[in-house]
């Protein structure tokens, strides 16, 4: 998030730099960002919690909201089956958990599509099934629930919080300008179509009027 935030902004100063100096501005600050990004990402990889390293935070943190997922979701179909009960540490994780395609859960979600329940995450309601385009075989349905929410919440702060400071460096006119060059994407209403268990399905693109935001 922070990453992409930080690249996000960084085009935009470009952008709006006088244009002899645009181009080679953009691909340079977008450089600097990302390689600082991805060394940052390493250092806190290579951390240990335990070590004491100014990283080693970025790792508790992530442990400690890796422990929370797993203790929430313990009772669900999904944490019953890898037994998430015996989860304490990331070696536990990597070796109960292997790494997984939609192929793999496939089956759980045409049995949330029919029933509406929640079989891969504590939440109760699911709010959306978004959906892929297709392009590479059968159209694949994303789950939508609170947690799901929240995380794009907290996207939306990150990416706001860079926006309003270009905002109140540069005017809006030119920072939405540089953003939004054709205008902003519109939808017209449109039918949301339900599964068998009652979830609306579409675009994420389409989904505002399902979803509590």
């Amino acid at each position: 998030v922070a990453g992409a935030t930080l690249a996000v902004a960084s085009t935009l100063v470009a952008k709006m730099a006088k244009p002899v100096l645009s181009k080679k501005l953009r691909k340079y600050t977008l450089e600097k960002s990302l390689s600082g990004f991805e060394d940052f990402l390493h250092n806190v990889v290579e951390a240990s919690p335990e070590e004491g390293s100014e990283y080693s935070k970025y790792m508790q943190e992530n442990f400690n909201e890796l422990m929370h997922i797993i203790r929430e979701n313990e009772q669900t179909e999904y944490g019953q089956e890898y037994h998430f009960e015996d989860i304490k540490s990331y070696d536990d994780f990597k070796e109960k958990i292997p790494l997984q395609f939609y192929s793999d859960i496939s089956e759980k979600i045409d049995r949330m599509c029919e029933d509406g329940k929640n079989l891969l995450s504590a939440d109760k309601t699911l709010f959306y099934f978004a959906t892929s385009s297709g392009t590479t075989g059968k159209r694949k349905m994303i789950p939508v629930s609170s947690s799901f929410l929240v995380g794009v919440k907290k996207l939306m702060i990150s990416g706001g919080a860079a926006l309003h400071y270009l905002i109140q460096q540069h005017g809006e006119e030119k920072v939405m300008s540089n953003l939004c060059p054709y205008g902003l994407p519109t939808y017209s209403p449109v039918d949301i179509p339900r599964t068998n268990g009652g979830t609306p399905y579409g675009p994420l693109s389409q989904s505002s009027n399902s979803l509590p935001w």
